[in-house]
């Protein structure tokens, strides 16, 4: 990994702890996220309180290891899940950033929200639980298409970035549930029953 995709994965991973109690109530969690980021009508999430509040420092590392993430080799990246993968209070916090940043997003924004999105869902490697990113990533293709742009298009660049063998809590590899993910039974079940 860089130096600087290091930097950021060390200081992110002191603050582990703080999200680990969080993990376990996504509620919260996604209130916090709201609580401490504000979206600029530029797109950017701009924190609230200068960078005083821990959370808001750790999504401007979440951000910034995205930006870092979506740009580095295939090995690199591999580096850069390991990481995370070994600090499993981060996977909530990927996931809840995934869909805020999917709710945010636009086309006229300068900001590529849509691809932090599935970034931080490729990043997170399904590292817990399967149908968590089963609903993020429902999330994610419904932001895109109401905001018309094409979901397959973007899924299949995110595949790009993702691992090709099944995680710990996968019953596949991200990379084939990124691009299989528009026939899922559940994307239909959404759908079909107007979930967004």
């Amino acid at each position: 990994m860089s130096r600087n995709s290091d930097a950021v994965l060390i200081e992110l991973a002191q603050f582990g702890w703080v999200w680990k109690d969080r993990s376990r109530d996504r509620q919260r969690l996604a209130r916090d996220f709201d609580e401490a980021w504000s979206f600029s009508k530029t797109g950017r999430p701009q924190p609230k309180d200068q960078l005083v509040d821990a959370t808001a420092r750790q999504l401007v590392l979440i951000e910034e290891l995205l930006q870092f993430y979506v740009v580095s080799d295939p090995g690199e990246q591999r580096r850069m899940r390991a990481a995370v993968s070994g600090h499993p209070s981060l996977s909530p916090l990927l996931l809840a950033v995934a869909r805020r940043y999917a709710e945010h997003g636009s086309p006229e924004k300068p900001i590529d929200c849509f691809r932090l999105a599935l970034a931080a869902v490729s990043l997170e490697d399904c590292a817990t639980d399967f149908r968590d990113v089963l609903q993020t990533l429902g999330d994610v293709w419904q932001a895109i298409d109401a905001a018309g742009q094409d979901p397959r298009t973007r899924f299949d660049e995110a595949s790009g970035w993702s691992e090709t063998v099944s995680s710990k809590g996968g019953d596949m590899s991200t990379a084939e549930r990124f691009l299989t993910f528009e026939k899922s039974s559940y994307l239909k079940y959404r759908i079909r029953t107007g979930h967004r």
